[in-house]
């Protein structure tokens, strides 16, 4: 058991660090090592205590809440090699840009490649939020403009959308959504899917993400499960419905 004040050992063999301000209890985030909890501890005391010497007897800063836990991230981040501080974030050597993900339901959906890694953490949280509202952020609700809930589709929209303001280098018309693939013929996207032992042909869209979504109905009524671009929960479809 720690013997710092406000850390506690957690099954997953990190330390979490926590205080009690104005009778509610403030996590501080889970950190590698019971010393950088005892720090964090300390930060907080010295930000809404206003104590001059930690309990813990570190001389750490004082820090709010919501950037220790960023702190706490990052340092775990970095204690296991992520390339990134944020959750939800990755950055693929092999692309351009920061890769934005979000698990749901047992499946990982791909929300775009962002110029930033604060971008793609945003998106990330705009996911967690629409799908995982009880889970942890990147960010406090409200401390960015704009950072509401979203849907997938959306924040694949706002990504794109990015990548032709920014002009990302290396974009190029190859569709990562499934599916889902271009045809220069005639400049737009094309769905397809293999369904009762045979490719099916679902339409051109002048819309990538159009495009995914008559993909994912598709899936939705053909296969069981479906792994689908977005999430199921997004569509209403019965499944067994013939395509039109």
């Amino acid at each position: 058991m720690p013997s710092s004040t406000g850390v506690y050992a957690e099954r997953h063999g990190c330390y979490q660090a926590r205080i009690r301000v104005d009778g509610r209890q403030l996590r501080l985030g889970d950190w590698p090592t019971e010393e950088e909890a005892a720090r964090a501890y300390d930060s907080a005391a010295r930000y809404y205590r206003d104590e001059s010497e930690g309990r813990n007897g570190t001389d750490a800063p004082p820090r709010s809440a919501e950037e220790l836990r960023r702190l706490a991230h990052r340092a775990r981040s970095e204690a296991r090699g992520d390339t990134s501080i944020y959750r939800g974030v990755r950055d693929d050597p092999d692309k351009p840009g920061w890769t934005a993900q979000v698990g749901i339901g047992g499946w990982s959906y791909f929300l775009g490649r962002f110029p930033e890694e604060e971008q793609a953490a945003r998106a990330a949280d705009m996911a967690i939020r629409q799908y995982r509202p009880s889970d942890p952020t990147n960010f406090e609700k409200g401390s960015v403009e704009g950072e509401e809930a979203r849907t997938v589709a959306e924040i694949r929209r706002w990504a794109r959308r990015l990548h032709s303001e920014e002009g990302l280098e290396g974009f190029s018309p190859t569709s990562e959504f499934r599916g889902v693939s271009w045809h220069s013929g005639k400049e737009k996207w094309v769905a397809q899917i293999e369904a009762n032992c045979e490719e099916k042909y679902l339409g051109s869209y002048s819309g990538e993400i159009e495009a995914a979504k008559a993909y994912d109905k598709a899936a939705l009524r053909y296969h069981d499960p479906a792994n689908t671009n977005f999430p199921p929960s997004d569509y209403d479809v019965e499944q067994g419905e013939e395509l039109p």
